[in-house]
């Protein structure tokens, strides 16, 4: 069965734009997490891969390591979520090289690409392992 199928026998809801900016939550308490209380702005909800609203995050929060760890975390080891996720990272990341890429020269967001293209390659490793395991 190829990684592909895999993942999309286990089609599942998901936000589809879950970007920082359309989530509520309260401040933290002292030595505590914010809590997130709602999400805004369903325009592109629906069926999904699994775990694609973490593969968004995963992508947007690339410079930040301890977030990419609590995501793949979340993630988890069933065989369907991890596929997905990973086929996941690999679409949002390739949109994310093509609009980046697109900017002007000098553009601040063009400092992105190197982080995208490492992103890419490390989902693309990924992919492949996730392709040959049993």
């Amino acid at each position: 069965m190829t990684v592909l199928t895999e993942a999309a026998g286990s089609l599942r809801m998901a936000h589809g734009d879950l970007l920082p900016t359309n989530v509520l939550h309260q401040p933290p308490a002292p030595k505590t997490r914010p809590t997130v209380t709602g999400l805004l702005d369903f325009e592109f909800t629906g069926l999904f891969l699994p775990c694609f609203d973490l593969a968004l995050m995963w992508v947007l929060l690339g410079n930040i390591p301890d977030a990419r760890h609590r995501i793949t975390e979340v993630v988890g080891t069933d065989r369907a979520a991890v596929a997905g996720f990973w086929v996941n990272v690999a679409m949002v990341t390739t949109r994310e090289l093509r609009t980046h890429g697109e900017l002007e020269p000098g553009h601040p967001l063009r400092a992105r690409l190197a982080m995208l293209t490492a992103t890419w390659e490390q989902a693309r490793a990924r992919l492949h392992a996730t392709a040959e395991a049993p």
